[in-house]
């Protein structure tokens, strides 16, 4: 009796999207950042950048928010970064991570406990304080920033073929 099998296995941590190519995405410290111009409400903006593979932004240093503002046109505007308030104490990324009350020493102030006005910008003008975040109502249509973890991580794909009991091949390629 003969058989034949082929078994092929691809593992990968890149998420590939048409919408997005990847010059699009500008690279800081292992994390992708893209400015997204459209202007969405806050849930809008999360599900576009979710469709990216990402999150809106979290910003977790000095350099991060550096990085992020250098991204942003010099115009009066805000912009949706991924803080969002859950309750009068909670405040967490879109990404799931908490918000670093260090922060607060660069931000236009520590958050804000407003009724209605949960989620939070980045200002991209400099005569308002280019780079400094503030309060806005998620159901405000703004520009954003998307961001997700930095996948130029090796893909390796196998392929293994088996044919009757005693014949084997095997081939490993690697990308990167």
């Amino acid at each position: 009796m003969q058989w034949s099998c082929s078994i092929a296995l691809v593992l990968t941590g890149l998420a590939l999207t048409a919408a997005a190519p990847a010059s699009s995405w500008s690279q800081s410290n292992g994390k992708l950042f893209m400015f997204v111009r459209t202007r969405l409400t806050f849930d809008a903006a999360q599900t576009h950048c979710a469709g990216l593979g990402g999150s809106l932004a979290s910003v977790h240093s000095v350099e991060e928010n550096q990085f992020v503002t250098s991204l942003l046109p010099n115009t009066k505007m805000k912009v949706f970064i991924g803080l969002h308030r859950l309750n009068a104490r909670t405040f967490v990324f879109s990404d799931g991570t908490p918000y670093d009350i260090i922060l607060s020493t660069f931000t236009e102030s520590a958050p804000q406990i407003r009724p209605r006005q949960t989620c939070y910008a980045i200002a991209a003008s400099t005569s308002v304080g280019r780079g400094t975040w503030s309060d806005v109502r998620c159901d405000r249509p703004l520009p954003f920033v998307c961001s997700k973890p930095d996948s130029s991580t090796t893909i390796q794909v196998s392929t293994a073929t088996v044919t009757g009991a005693s014949t084997a091949q095997t081939s490993t390629t690697t990308t990167t």
